[in-house]
């Protein structure tokens, strides 16, 4: 049992960490969930995994009940990852007024690739601390000057100035 929750605990502190490092490439993996409107992001899945994995473990290690370690184990993954998703959520939608703002003709420069999938680009607006999820029509290579032509919620469809 101890192993079943070393493994789910290894795969949710991977995920956790990708997104907190990676965040515009887990960000694909949110979009393509996005689309299903589970309205979970990938932080917060690999905060469930992770608190699953280390209370599953103490739980078990303490009790030497399996049954016990599993319902430990899942009510703290619920309750932190539901913690987890608030804070995302709410920070998201805090972050500097990004959210009602209109970046249609904002210009900006790729700073990770725009291929068939999605790239970064960073806005030369000041308010823009942070690059953002892109795509174009076309491929477009890293250091391309763009244009913002759409901008919906977390993402902006830009082509090359």
């Amino acid at each position: 049992m101890t192993t079943l929750f070393i493994a789910v605990g290894g795969v949710g502190l991977t995920l956790l960490l990708l997104s907190t490092l990676l965040g515009g490439v887990t960000d694909c993996v949110d979009s393509a969930f996005g689309a299903i409107n589970c309205g979970v992001s990938s932080a917060a899945i690999g905060v469930a995994l992770t608190v699953f994995g280390a209370a599953g473990f103490l739980a078990f290690d303490l009790t030497d009940r399996s049954w016990l370690a599993l319902l430990i184990a899942v009510v703290c993954a619920f309750l932190l990852a539901a913690a987890a998703q608030w804070t995302i959520s709410w920070v998201a939608d805090t972050d500097l007024g990004r959210v009602n703002q209109n970046l249609v003709g904002s210009i900006g420069t790729v700073t990770t690739a725009i291929g068939e999938t999605v790239g970064e680009v960073r806005l030369d607006d000041i308010n823009e601390v942070e690059t953002r999820l892109a795509h174009s029509s076309t491929p477009l290579p890293v250091g391309t000057r763009v244009v913002v032509r759409e901008h919906n919620e977390n993402r902006i469809t830009v082509i090359p100035l």
